[in-house]
């Protein structure tokens, strides 16, 4: 988490370090960059192409949520396979999103 902070607080250091100190700002130097919500996270790494089916990554929110909230062992013995198949998939992801941000 401190690292990924790091990384966009440099971000907007370096965007700002290039603007400069002034004493009126353009609209497009003083705007702010909103995230958005988890949904929208989601949607613009979709369109960066850090994952190809944002369906299959519905699947594994859904999946986690079922997990957190399955209280009996035996249910969880269940979705193992799957929480396999979906881990490796989401650390493919993870290794995209690595990548991209190299590339910032």
């Amino acid at each position: 988490m401190l690292e990924k902070q790091v990384f966009w607080l440099d971000i907007s250091y370096q965007q700002c370090l290039n603007i400069g100190v002034k004493n009126k700002y353009s609209i497009d130097e003083f705007e702010f960059e909103n995230q958005g919500t988890l949904i929208d996270v989601v949607n613009n790494a979709h369109k960066q192409n850090l994952f190809q089916n944002i369906d299959q990554l519905r699947l594994m929110k859904d999946m986690r949520n079922t997990i957190a909230h399955e209280y009996i062992e035996d249910q969880l013995v269940n979705v193992f396979a799957d929480v396999l198949e979906y881990s490796n998939i989401l650390l493919g992801i993870m290794d995209n999103t690595k990548q991209y941000m190299k590339k910032l």
